[in-house]
């Protein structure tokens, strides 16, 4: 009877350069938006080093393919790959590979809704990133520390923080970096009602975005654009950012960003009065928002289900999606939510 075989770990040195253009290869069509000629490509690369030794470049590559299947909205598939990314780095050791894999870990707890394991991982991440002086990794644990700050209502944290993590991406001359924290000051400008500030963020990431060739870059500043539009009651200009970001989303295979796109759509509809093509999206929103395990997202959605069965004229309906969202949002130690949600149930209830 045949016996399945044993991968056999060689002592001979891995393809390095081949692995290194094959890696570069999947960078370039991530940003073009071909996710699954990426995660073929990064697969093999990981078949190619897989019988040698392990090694720094191993660590990296399950880090970069975790981080793509985690951004297509699959953290269960992303999970086990940060995980031996790590018992690989700590077994060299490699202390840049600690940091980078501790700190997606990190994101995926944040997204998940464990914001004080995410908070523990951070701060993990950040002492392994100076200690390897990865001072890239430290400018994206400082963004990533603001994005949570901002879910928690904590607006003067986030913006240092996202002040800090943009200095250092510029110092690094890094657009990438920069990018996608402009992304995230717009939102939080748009939060405050500050729409001139949030609208020249915006238009840098945009602009970033577009000269770097990067569409999933360019869906990500879309979508918030569309909730800037929105925001300001230009909901012709928010529907046609939306949808170039549904878009990208569909493009990539990309049911995380799809979610969120089209719970932009849905309060757009809403707004409009069309209630049947917002609940539509709304309750797709929903179930892709689950399967993602967007712990914020999901919150949100409930929020704008509460608004949309209130519009519908079925107020039990709309105090039940409330009830929902404030549940996950007291979870997630979103004070400003619950404060906005505890608004809209007690003024239901008068």
């Amino acid at each position: 009877m045949p016996t399945r075989a044993t991968p056999v770990t060689v002592d001979r040195m891995p393809p390095v350069t081949e692995v290194r253009e094959i890696a570069d290869r999947a960078h370039r069509l991530e940003r073009e938006g071909d996710a699954r000629e990426a995660l073929a490509l990064y697969d093999l690369a990981l078949a190619l080093l897989e019988p040698h030794r392990p090694s720094a470049q191993l660590a990296d590559v399950l880090r970069w393919k975790g981080s793509l299947l985690r951004e297509l909205g699959t953290p269960a598939a992303a999970e086990p790959l940060y995980q031996r990314s790590l018992e690989i780095a700590r077994r060299l050791p490699y202390a840049g590979g600690i940091a980078n894999a501790v700190n997606c870990l990190a994101i995926l707890a944040q997204r998940r809704g464990d914001v004080k394991r995410a908070r523990r991982l951070y701060a993990e991440a950040a002492l392994n990133a100076v200690h390897a002086g990865e001072r890239r990794l430290f400018s994206m644990i400082e963004q990533n520390l603001g994005a949570l700050a901002m879910m928690q209502g904590e607006g003067r944290d986030a913006l240092a923080r996202f002040r800090l993590s943009l200095h250092g991406f510029r110092d690094a001359c890094d657009d990438e970096g920069a990018c996608w924290v402009l992304v995230n000051v717009a939102r939080l400008h748009v939060l405050a009602g500050e729409y001139e500030e949030a609208e020249r963020a915006s238009l840098e990431a945009l602009r970033i975005a577009r000269q770097l060739g990067d569409v999933s870059l360019e869906g990500l500043v879309e979508l918030s654009r569309a909730e800037l539009m929105l925001a300001r009651g230009r909901l012709s200009e928010a529907d046609d950012a939306c949808r170039r970001a549904l878009a990208v989303a569909d493009r990539r295979g990309d049911r995380a960003h799809r979610a969120e796109s089209l719970r932009v759509l849905a309060m757009i509809g809403r707004e409009r009065g069309e209630l049947e093509n917002a609940t539509r999206a709304l309750d797709e929103a929903r179930s892709l928002a689950r399967a993602s395990e967007d712990a914020l997202l999901s919150a949100e959605v409930e929020r704008e289900a509460g608004e949309l069965w209130l519009r519908r004229g079925e107020p039990a309906a709309a105090r039940l999606a409330w009830e929902g969202a404030l549940v996950r949002f007291r979870a997630l130690g979103a004070a400003r939510d619950v404060r906005a949600v505890e608004g809209r149930l007690a003024a239901l209830a008068a």
